[in-house]
């Protein structure tokens, strides 16, 4: 007896999508500890699925405003504000998207454990203190940088708190003990 073949329809669907700062977008890198950038934003956006499972996009999507709640083996768990103008471009393989975000976590504190000077009187008083994250690369494993700025300091102030973090070391430092303890930790010249 002859078989028949059957030719299974491949079906492909496109979508061309107008994101506007109406929609609220989620990206979510760790459901179970809770690692998610929410934002708006502008995009437009391109995407094709078809029966194979396939499924392809394309565009890059602006932020508008948003946050990053950044988790770190469950012991930081900080909302940071995402900057206006971060990007998300995504050309072809939805998981291989390249991401450009900048994103700052404030925090009040003084500056006397990374100096350790006790004479000067402004060193002792609560300041802004910006904890600045980038993310960068691919979005599922962004590459991720910090950076402390003081907002509301003069030059010679800022000027001092990058001559006394150096190294990427000693800023992830800083950064931990701004992000779990709201101060700075004493810097190498300190401890002693």
């Amino acid at each position: 007896a002859a078989t028949k073949k059957s030719a299974a329809a491949n079906v492909q669907l496109n979508f061309d999508l107008e994101v506007t700062p109406d929609a609220l977008v989620q990206i979510i890198f760790d459901p179970q500890i809770g690692d998610i950038i929410k934002g708006r934003g502008n995009g437009n956006l391109q995407m094709g699925i078809n029966t194979l499972g396939q499924f392809n996009m394309y565009g890059d999507f602006v932020i508008e405003e948003g946050d990053y709640l950044f988790t770190l083996q469950n012991i930081v768990n900080k909302k940071f504000n995402v900057k206006q103008g971060g990007t998300i471009k995504w050309s072809g393989d939805p998981y291989e998207a390249d991401i450009n975000l900048q994103a700052a976590y404030k925090v009040r504190t003084s500056l006397l454990d990374l100096i350790g000077d006790t004479s000067k009187a402004e060193h002792k008083k609560r300041i802004l203190v910006e904890c600045q994250m980038k993310m960068t690369d691919r979005l599922l494993n962004p590459t991720i940088s910090f950076d402390i700025d003081l907002p509301n300091s003069d030059q010679d102030t800022k000027t001092l708190l990058k001559s006394l973090i150096t190294t990427e070391q000693q800023m992830n430092q800083q950064i931990f003990g701004l992000l779990v303890l709201n101060r700075f930790m004493p810097s190498e010249q300190n401890k002693n």
